[in-house]
This record gives structure tokens, sequence and C-alpha cells, in this order.
């Protein structure tokens, strides 16, 4: 269908690509990735109506072992369901359904297949500046509000006097500074 060579044509010894990859699972004890690619992929295979959820907590223990591929996948025999798992970015989820592969044009459920396959940056998140902006901002004032506030002092003159607000504040202790300036340099004796 998309014209990729099986892992064992690809990579006999399975060390870039394979069926049934060994994995250490991150809570302890080990299992198998049903296939994994190398910086492509990891993908869990389930009998029919079982539970995907299941399976993607299952390749969510297995993805550090693998080398943290940039997408995961979980299928059944009708559907299947990608998650792109970059650093830094949330998931996101897409699904390709039989009939999705079966309608009159498949082109883009059969585009999403091969980006897995082939060009799996392809499926990165893109981020706008506007969403940028707008996620730091929200950031922002929630740390705004839980900050304990502290109180700022209140302008003063160039007297030193609080403006508006009379002696609320205690002014600070003028330093007293000799008209020749010595305080600001020290000799030192020769030596």
């Amino acid at each position: 269908m998309l014209g990729e060579p099986t892992p064992h044509e690809a990579d006999p010894t399975g060390s870039q690509y394979a069926f049934e990859k060994r994995v250490v699972k991150a809570g302890g004890g080990e299992g198998f990735a049903d296939v994994w690619k190398r910086d492509f992929f990891a993908w869990e295979y389930k009998g029919h109506e079982k539970d995907l959820k299941a399976a993607y907590v299952q390749l969510l223990a297995y993805k550090d072992d693998l080398g943290n591929p940039p997408v995961l996948v979980v299928s059944d025999l009708d559907r299947i369901e990608v998650r792109t798992n970059f650093t830094g970015l949330s998931p996101v989820l897409k699904v390709v359904t039989l009939d999705d592969l079966a309608a009159d044009d498949p082109s883009e459920a059969l585009g999403l297949l091969r980006s897995i396959f082939v060009a799996p940056e392809e499926l990165r998140p893109r981020i706008e500046q506007a969403q940028i902006t707008e996620k730091a901002a929200r950031h922002f004032a929630e740390i705004a509000g839980t900050a304990p506030r502290v109180p700022t002092r209140p302008p003063r003159s160039r007297s030193g006097r609080v403006q508006g607000r009379g002696d609320a504040w205690p002014r600070p202790n003028p330093v007293q500074t000799p008209p020749d300036g010595s305080c600001f340099t020290r000799s030192y004796p020769d030596s």
C-alpha cells in the first residue's frame, strides 16, 4: 500500500528497524514493541476492539528505551491512532480508519501514514508566534496571580520625602560624604 520495505528487508539485524523489538519498560520489566523504526516511530497493534488507550500507555512505557521516537502509533483492525511525541510539544492525535483508506480519495490518510515511515518531521505540530505570545501571557498572568504581593515603596521627592502620603515609610538614611570625596578612594602604604 505504501511501498515500504518490511523491517527485515530494510534491516536484517533489527538494530534500526524491527518487528517485536525487545525493550525495557520505564517502570521495570521487559516487553516488545510490535514495530519500531529508530528516529521515526514505535507501533503497537492490538486485536479487534481491544483497548487502544492501554496500547498507548504500553508504548509510553517503552518509548525511552526506544530512543523516544517522534511518533507513537497504536492500531487495531478498524483504526490507526497516530500521536506525535516531539520533545517539548504537546502530543497531537490523528486518526485513520479503514473507511478513510477505502474512500474515493484516500490521499490524506495515505499521506499521514507515509509521513510516519519516511518523514515524521512533517507531523511536528506547528506553533504560530501569536500562540507562543498568548501562551506566555497566560503563564505570566498565572504566576502573577499566585505570587505573594510585595509592598512597593511610594514615590519620593528629591528631598527623600514620600509624595502624597506623608511619612508612611521611613526615610532612607542619607550617606554623609566628606567634601573631598575621600570615602571613595583608598590609599595604600608603599611596600
